[in-house]
């Protein structure tokens, strides 16, 4: 080993003091021999698999000789198997500069750059995989929203609490309905009509009662798209009635009135003198009295 003496700065070969001043150069031929020995111990290290331990070795040994190919060499290595490929580039391009001959840097410099593509390559894999994931999972999210959306508004349309927009023909059918059902217009004969806007109920009505009664179930049917001005009160022109076999006070209420309910002011307006509820024969003449009717 050649080493230069620090005094008179003569290079000396293979030997342990001067040659021209006698000073001792052990400590700069243990020092010198440092290098090698951190390079030896890192490379045993990395071998067991302690590559933290392996890396500080390298370094060192790079730190006290920076031109030592080997050791910079053998320090990109152990960087590539940690992951940090940057760092082990820099390793070899100051190897490379050092040491041009060396053929082993360039094979292991495309090595690296290769690994780290690989890397590169993988990560952006998972990248696009999360991608699609995600929008994924916005899909599903929207199409869960839309439909869950449709089955509340088909459960809210079913249970009443939403109704679509009808058409006139529809209104018209629905309120007309309504009126042939209800027992306090089913004996009416109402007209009910359909326009463009809307429908309009015209008919004559008994009594005041009545009239509220078609406007309730109008407004019930149609809204404020239903028209009642053509509805108009009539009293009723007969005012008795000639029993028939079978009937009872029931059954005349319901077929004069449309509704059995008013049965007991029908009794009432016939009783006898001494106050008895009367009893009905076939042929027997019957007041029929005017009587208010709620709407249902």
């Amino acid at each position: 080993m050649t080493l230069k003496c620090p005094i008179d700065g003569v290079e000396n070969e293979n030997v342990t003091r001067c040659r021209q001043c006698g000073t001792d150069l052990g400590p700069l031929l243990r020092l010198g021999a440092l290098p090698v020995s951190l390079i030896e111990e890192g490379r045993k290290l990395g071998e067991d698999g302690r590559l933290e331990e392996a890396t500080e070795r390298l370094a060192a040994a790079v730190s006290l000789a920076p031109e030592a190919s080997q050791a910079l060499e053998e320090l990109a290595s152990l960087l590539a198997r940690t992951g940090r490929f940057e760092a082990a580039l820099h390793c070899l391009d100051r190897t490379a500069a050092s040491a041009p001959e060396r053929e082993s840097v360039l094979a292991a410099r495309a090595a690296i750059v290769e690994k780290q593509n690989q890397l590169l390559d993988v990560e952006a894999g998972k990248t696009r995989r999360v991608r699609r994931l995600g929008h994924l999972l916005r899909v599903v999210t929207a199409a869960a929203f839309v439909l869950g959306m449709c089955v509340l508004l088909v459960a809210l349309y079913g249970f009443g609490w939403l109704s679509w927009p009808s058409g006139p023909e529809e209104l018209a059918a629905r309120l007309a309905a309504r009126l042939r059902s209800h027992p306090g217009t089913a004996s009416l004969r109402l007209e009910v009509r359909h326009g463009r806007d809307g429908v309009s109920v015209a008919g004559q009505v008994p009594t005041g009662t009545h009239q509220q009664l078609v406007a309730a179930l109008a407004a019930a049917a149609a809204g404020d798209r239903a028209d009642i001005s053509g509805v108009t009160v009539a009293p009723p022109v007969a005012a008795s009635y000639t029993v028939r076999p079978g009937d009872s006070f029931w059954t005349i209420a319901r077929r004069k009135y449309g509704t059995s309910g008013v049965w007991r002011e029908l009794e009432a307006a016939n009783r006898i003198q001494s106050g008895a509820p009367r009893r009905l024969m076939p042929g027997d003449r019957i007041t029929l009295p005017l009587v208010t009717l709620r709407p249902q």
